[in-house]
């Protein structure tokens, strides 16, 4: 979210369970020391290069445009599990010449506890607009009875794509 060590601290003593509460309060002086070493070093971290990159384009509208003309097409693979940082990097790099081709599947988005937010996927057409959603709903790896079984425990799901998967076993 690039928000400070401090905000996240207060967010987290919000939370009903204690064990979060504490989490916290144990993990951000490791991490606050981690950020130091890395700007000690001149290092950046993946998620140094996605923040870094959105202030770079903010700041710098001619490097910005440079990138967005120098990408006709953009391809996200796992899109069930981009980040807020991660989509506003792509919406900087959008135009009305280039396009964005997105892949992923909400049935699999597991990375919630790291940031990712499923709504992206979930409602797609949205976050971007002029799009199309184009749903692929035959399974080829598993038999009829398993695909059956996982159609019928992601009903319950508030947060997904309607589809009806089939098996081709």
């Amino acid at each position: 979210e690039n928000i400070s060590s401090q905000e996240v601290l207060e967010k987290s003593q919000d939370d009903q369970h204690e064990r979060v509460r504490d989490f916290y309060k144990l993990a951000l002086p490791v991490i606050d020391q981690y950020k130091s070493y890395c700007v000690n070093k001149s290092y950046l971290d993946f998620n140094d290069m996605i923040t870094k990159t959105i202030s770079l384009f903010n700041n710098h509208q001619e490097i910005a445009e440079k990138f967005r003309e120098k990408y006709e097409y953009i391809l996200v693979d796992e899109f069930q599990d981009v980040n807020n940082l991660q989509v506003e990097l792509i919406q900087l790099l959008l135009t009305n010449k280039n396009q964005l081709f997105c892949v992923g599947d909400d049935w699999q988005s597991i990375y919630g506890f790291r940031g990712s937010n499923v709504d992206y996927i979930v409602n797609f057409e949205d976050h971007f607009k002029n799009s199309e959603t184009i749903k692929l709903s035959m399974n080829f790896r598993s038999t009829e009875h398993i695909v059956g079984a996982i159609n019928e425990v992601i009903k319950i799901n508030k947060f997904k794509v309607d589809k009806e998967v089939q098996s081709n076993n």
